[in-house]
């Protein structure tokens, strides 16, 4: 939706599911973090690690606002990869715990 063209007007559909998508990402990493701080004290890299995952646009570490499509679904991948293996190396260390 970020990538609509320009003067695009978000319907009510598209506010609540711009919302909605938001709220279930924050609830993980809100999550991840917590786990992260109670099982893995110590464990800064982690916590720095989820620090830095970002769904924003940027070139170099400047944000930047675009409409570009297609620049906007690559970051938007990268944050969700970055997520996903920040998700895979907890439960890597999990099994090693168990």
């Amino acid at each position: 939706m970020r990538a609509a063209e320009i003067g695009y007007e978000f319907t009510e559909e598209d506010k609540e599911l711009l919302l909605e998508t938001y709220q279930e990402l924050d609830d993980i990493l809100k999550e991840a973090a917590a786990y992260i701080n109670v099982k893995f004290q110590g464990r800064e890299d982690y916590i720095h690690g989820w620090n830095k995952i970002d769904f924003g646009t940027k070139i170099g570490d400047f944000q930047i606002a675009t409409t570009d499509r297609e620049h906007i679904k690559r970051a938007w991948k990268d944050g969700v990869f970055d997520l996903k293996e920040l998700l895979k190396s907890l439960r890597n260390e999990v099994i090693l715990l168990i």
